[in-house]
């Protein structure tokens, strides 16, 4: 499907594949995979898990409360990834030519990466004392990532 796309359900799952367009997902229980995906990409729910594989899109959006997210894609340059969940784990994987600056933050759970980073210039020290934080530049920085868990854990790890 190349175009706008808007899907809701309740405890309904969905799958897409080979899509592009302003790609909206709401759920309440129901987990969402999207392979292959293009353009920009918005996706929440109260439960479900999200899955985001080889995504190619310069805007990616999930939230959750209770589920899993894991993103398995491309950070374009200039693009904006943001994922969050209250609980749950939210795993981000990259490769050695991926440029991003990172920003992942959980209050109560762990971060766990498998980056080498360069830290940022100026130090997040206010960070430092609301549980575990990470900041920093994986080569040049070209795109934008922020991962936030409330009492998760983040894993930032390499594609394998």
């Amino acid at each position: 499907v190349l175009g706008d796309m808007n899907i809701e359900t309740g405890a309904a799952g969905g799958d897409l594949e080979d899509a592009a367009g302003y790609l909206t997902i709401k759920t309440v229980d129901g987990s969402f995979q999207c392979v292959r995906c293009a353009g920009r990409v918005e996706a929440s729910s109260i439960s479900g898990d999200f899955k985001l594989i080889e995504l190619r899109s310069y805007h990616v959006r999930a939230q959750t409360s209770t589920g899993n997210i894991l993103f398995d894609g491309e950070f374009l340059p200039n693009g904006i990834y943001r994922l969050k969940n209250y609980s749950g784990v939210i795993e981000v994987r990259f490769s050695p030519g991926d440029s991003f600056d990172l920003s992942a933050t959980s209050l109560k759970g762990k971060v766990n990466n498998q980056a080498k980073l360069t830290p940022p210039s100026h130090p997040q020290h206010f960070y430092s004392k609301f549980g575990n934080s990470l900041f920093g530049t994986f080569n040049a920085g070209r795109a934008t990532v922020e991962l936030s868990s409330f009492d998760g854990t983040i894993n930032i790890r390499k594609r394998d």
